[in-house]
């Protein structure tokens, strides 16, 4: 019977000493969050900043020494770390490493709201986000298809294995994520069979994106597509000579005012794509009309008799205008990504939306989506600030793709509209 007793108390103390255990196995587990004093560690171990292992809390004051630190009780230590603590001393960090380089970049981010949840992060920190959200060191969750902003969900909490992630980013710039100018994400992979056509390709839209055709490669002509003179792919337009005078002329303009012609297309289409017939008025109408390069006020305030009587409501989700398509045929052309649907109309094939339009197979409170090549142009001696909307078209017809990259040949047996041959794009 002792000896029964004492088996079962061998067993008991065997079963205490493996709970106590466990939680130690936990700790250090690289799926549990990692608090700030842990980052610290890994953060001066890879930063090669020497450390005295006399001092009671060794990395703590290492940081403090390098600047990962303003004040000693800025942060609490034995806390999870959240998103916007890492981004904040991994930006200081990277900063002793590589020292501070203010770029346009990071200006670009701010102004074109790259960061969706920015207002959410507190204002002292904000700038190392912004700065370590560019340097593609943390970029944030994608907001979905051809979306141009990101989410950084700075108060979420960091895994061990995200935070050496981060470390790995920091200590191999080749290892980090490209931006592009204007601060979305780019990728390297699985790109369109064009993609050689743009500066870049984006990690949001998706290939068939880039791979619908040009309004050049749609059309015939009787004489020969130059380059810079009848056409000019998105990728060599700071080249084009002829766009504005000269190609440094060009490429200030280009600096300049592209975001702000951006901005334009992407007002217009939100005024169109976003109209109730119980609340549009005279207001809408002038904001609308101010878009345009010859706009109407009497056509818009036609459209807006015509759809308050089909009591027409449309709203948008998402209406995306990607600088980096910017491209000349005979005209200036950028590409938009709509996300639209129409909740009310008595009458759903009569006009819904204002200017030159075409939906194909578009359904009461279904979402439509498309992408559209929208005109701008400005006067002959204009500097850029001038250019408005000059077509509007949002034809699904045009949405036509290629599957190679296309080159200008000619046809010599031609047709009825070219009996002695014309110039196409195969």
């Amino acid at each position: 019977m002792k000896n029964k007793c004492k088996g079962n108390i061998g067993i008991i103390l065997l079963l205490v000493l493996t709970i106590l255990v466990i939680p130690k196995q936990v700790a250090t587990a690289t799926t549990k969050n990692i608090t700030i004093e842990q980052y610290f560690e890994l953060l001066i171990k890879a930063m090669n900043v020497t450390v005295d292992t006399t001092q009671d809390k060794p990395y703590i004051t290492a940081a403090m020494k390098t600047g990962l630190l303003e004040t000693e009780n800025e942060f609490t230590y034995e806390k999870e770390m959240t998103r916007t603590e890492c981004a904040v001393l991994t930006n200081r960090a990277d900063i002793y490493l590589n020292g501070n380089e203010v770029t346009k970049l990071y200006e670009n981010i701010v102004n074109l709201k790259r960061i969706s949840d920015l207002s959410n992060i507190m204002k002292n920190y904000r700038d190392d986000v912004v700065q370590v959200f560019g340097k593609g060191i943390i970029i944030g969750y994608t907001n979905g298809k051809c979306t141009q902003d990101r989410e950084f969900r700075g108060n979420n909490t960091i895994t061990h294995s995200g935070a050496k992630a981060v470390i790995k980013k920091l200590v191999n710039k080749k290892k980090r994520s490209v931006m592009s100018p204007d601060g979305q994400l780019t990728r390297t992979t699985k790109l369109p069979v064009n993609a050689k056509e743009f500066d870049y390709i984006l990690a949001s839209f998706p290939n068939s994106f880039y791979l619908m055709k040009f309004r050049y490669e749609r059309v015939k002509s009787n004489s020969k597509f130059v380059l810079y003179e009848t056409y000019c792919p998105p990728v060599e337009m700071k080249n084009d000579k002829a766009y504005k005078g000269t190609v440094q002329e060009n490429r200030q303009m280009l600096d300049k005012y592209l975001y702000y012609w951006c901005d334009i297309v992407k007002k217009n289409l939100t005024y169109r794509l976003n109209v109730n017939y119980k609340k549009i008025n005279d207001k809408w109408v002038e904001k609308l009309c101010a878009t345009y390069k010859n706009g109407s006020v009497s056509d818009i305030k036609r459209y807006v008799s015509d759809m308050k009587k089909n009591k027409v409501i449309i709203k948008s989700e998402i209406i995306s205008v990607e600088p980096s398509s910017l491209y000349s045929s005979m005209g200036t052309y950028v590409r938009a990504f709509v996300k639209f649907k129409v909740t009310s109309a008595k009458n759903i094939k009569d006009k819904l939306v204002y200017g030159d339009v075409y939906f194909k197979n578009l359904e009461m409170d279904q979402w439509h989506e498309g992408y559209y090549d929208i005109e701008i142009n400005g006067n002959t001696y204009g500097d850029g600030s001038e250019y408005r909307v000059s077509s509007d078209a949002l034809n699904d017809y045009f949405q036509q793709y290629k599957t190679k990259i296309l080159k200008p040949t000619f046809n010599k047996n031609g047709d009825e509209d070219f009996p002695d041959g014309y110039y196409f794009w195969k």
